[in-house]
């Protein structure tokens, strides 16, 4: 080679090429048409229609939500940043720790502990709730019925775009019916559809979203070689997904890690990536510029730029309730009250033969979310339909998930499969209506109570 030519940097081939799966797959898409058909039906019929909830006093805004959503009022409606105004209000009914503000003696401020990403996710659906209601003469102050509703279906759709982003990634290495079965599996198998619906307001369907969409992405990156424009997508996607729950950091390692299994595919990855700096800086850069609007908010509320706004409730690294986490029924552990993911663990070493570009990835970034969920001090999460923290990594879970579907190749393996996975779903499904009927404890239940609820009429 001539001293003054450029070597060319090193071509990674780590995914399958999409191009394999171009054609319109219809099985996948009626899936998630048909989820979201029934889940905006069941949000409407249970905040709009009232057939067991006084639509009139259940708020769709309440507990966390009613934090993360302050924002929206309190900025665009008050023009207020240090809360005074939306304290001065009675709160909407709220109180100071349910919405999650306390007021900071340095600057004489409100801090909200909640981050602003989900309120920066939620602003179209308040702008058309707003306007809507000031269109019908309600008063519109960003609590009317009509604006709640509005910024309650942020949850549902973004639950949707969720499982429609899944899609493509899903399809690089399994079939259109295995797809399809896999999402409708993480959708009424788990907890996903009730946090989609019923606590919409809530954060997690909208990691759901970032994360499946940080899957494409990344699959996008290394199929086309690193084009700086998926870098910067990359970069926005992390940065609002960071901006939503800081802890959502882990899923950055999606970008590092996917397709890395062995040594030759590490040393390939540091050679493909040294030769892209300019991208690695792309997405650090607008990562932490998307994140500077909550640098902004903490310093405002306490003049400092980085703050760790949920007081007493720390983290404990050195004794993790890893079995609490995963297996307690009271408070809601993770799996009894998601049980399809049962299958989805189980299914994770198949995917060495279906999904391997995706198996370090998805063993990692549980493995180090279960860790910093298990040390938290509120490892439960509190109060809510099962344990809520892993709804956010259910688009990489469902990889192991859909490994062992596509590994029941005959009939005796389908049966096998088949049956506990139609019981996750009738599981999961049932004890979430009961939740929504109130005869399941918000906390959760014991094993005696859980097989006594999950039997009782409906």
């Amino acid at each position: 080679m001539l001293k003054d030519e450029v070597q060319e940097p090193p071509a990674e081939k780590v995914v399958p090429p999409r191009t394999s799966v171009r054609r319109f797959d219809s099985a996948p898409a009626l899936a998630v048409v048909a989820t979201a058909a029934v889940a905006i039906a069941a949000y409407l019929w249970i905040f709009a229609g009232g057939h067991f909830l006084n639509p009139a006093t259940y708020p769709v805004i309440r507990s966390d939500g009613a934090g993360y959503y302050a924002y929206l009022p309190a900025y665009l409606i008050q023009h207020d940043p240090t809360f005074h105004q939306f304290v001065a209000g009675d709160l909407h009914g709220f109180s100071l720790a349910s919405v999650g503000l306390s007021l900071d003696p340095g600057t004489g401020n409100y801090l909200e502990k909640y981050p602003i990403g989900e309120a920066v996710m939620l602003l179209p659906f308040f702008l058309v709730g707003h306007f809507i209601a000031m269109a019908a003469g309600q008063p519109a102050d960003g609590y009317s019925r009509i604006e709640e509703i509005a910024a309650g279906l942020g949850g549902v759709v973004y639950m949707i775009l969720g499982l429609w982003v899944l899609i493509g990634p899903l399809r690089r290495y399994f079939s259109g019916p295995v797809t399809a079965l896999t999402l409708l599996s993480i959708v009424f198998g788990a907890n996903l559809f009730h946090y989609g619906t019923f606590d919409s307001m809530f954060s997690h369907t909208y990691s759901f979203f970032l994360v499946a969409l940080l899957i494409a992405l990344a699959h996008r990156f290394y199929e086309r070689q690193g084009p700086i424009s998926t870098a910067a997508l990359i970069g926005l996607v992390m940065g609002i997904n960071v901006l939503v729950r800081p802890a959502n950091v882990v899923f950055g390692l999606l970008i590092v890690l996917l397709g890395i299994t062995g040594r030759p595919q590490l040393r390939d990855r540091l050679r493909f990536l040294s030769h892209r700096v300019d991208r690695l800086l792309v997405i650090a850069g607008v990562t932490l510029l998307l994140f500077l609007p909550q640098l902004v908010v903490w310093h405002i509320a306490t003049g400092h730029w980085l703050v760790y706004a949920y007081g007493q409730e720390g983290f404990n690294f050195l004794s993790p309730h890893f079995s609490d986490v995963l297996f307690r029924f009271y408070y809601h552990g993770f799996l009894p009250w998601a049980p399809i993911m049962i299958l989805a663990l189980l299914g994770i070493p198949l995917m060495w033969r279906h999904a391997r570009a995706m198996l370090p990835s998805v063993v990692v970034i549980f493995l180090l979310h279960l860790y910093i969920v298990a040390s938290w001090s509120t490892w439960f999460f509190g109060a809510g339909y099962g344990h809520r923290a892993f709804i956010d990594e259910f688009g990489l879970l469902a990889f192991g998930l859909a490994a062992l579907y596509a590994s029941a190749t005959t009939v005796p393996r389908r049966i096998v499969v088949a049956v506990p996975a139609l019981a996750a779903c009738a599981m999961a499904t049932v004890m979430m209506i009961h939740y929504w009927q109130f005869t399941l404890p918000a906390g959760g239940a014991s094993k005696e109570q859980y097989v006594q609820i999950l039997f009782s009429r409906l």
